[in-house]
């Protein structure tokens, strides 16, 4: 949607958005392992995403964007991760260990990308045809598909033991 509406929405706030969804699935783990949401943590990680967003929305800050956007979602998705291995009892089900493999594969492919905008000279074009952008793509649109199934796995898996515990 660049050139057809203002740079404010497709950059800043569209990037605000995706990374407010990664806080989310977050929140969604911590629930479900039952700990406390790292809000102020989360929070003051968002803000500073947004406002650095809002500082260098020009498109010669487009690398400098890409890297923090993959540093922060590396840093969100390891304290997931945290809270995952945190799992006790008859909540440590396959499901979670392929939640840990997904979250794994987030977090190398977006570190790989966060290096290579950082020693590369890369194109301003986002979807630049490159074979590491395809791959870059392929995966980062795959990996939500995949989690949202591998939790709901995980829920349904742990749902017959909680509702023995009720019993």
């Amino acid at each position: 949607l660049r050139n057809v509406i203002p740079d404010y929405f497709s950059i800043i706030i569209g990037n605000a958005v995706i990374m407010v969804g990664v806080c989310v699935l977050t929140l969604a783990v911590c629930e479900f392992a039952e700990h406390e949401f790292p809000l102020k943590t989360l929070g003051a990680i968002l803000i500073n995403y947004i406002i650095f967003f809002h500082i260098f929305p020009e498109e010669n800050y487009f690398r400098l964007r890409v890297i923090v956007y993959c540093f922060t979602s590396v840093l969100i998705n390891l304290l997931t991760v945290r809270y995952l291995f945190k799992l006790e009892g008859t909540r440590r089900t396959k499901a979670r260990y392929f939640l840990i493999v997904l979250f794994a594969i987030s977090i190398f492919i977006s570190f790989v990308r966060g290096i290579y905008f950082t020693f590369f000279e890369a194109s301003t074009n986002l979807l630049d045809t490159n074979l590491f952008n395809q791959i870059y793509f392929l995966v980062a649109t795959a990996i939500p598909i995949f989690l949202t199934f591998a939790f709901i796995l995980l829920v349904s898996q742990s749902a017959p033991d909680g509702l023995k515990e009720q019993s």
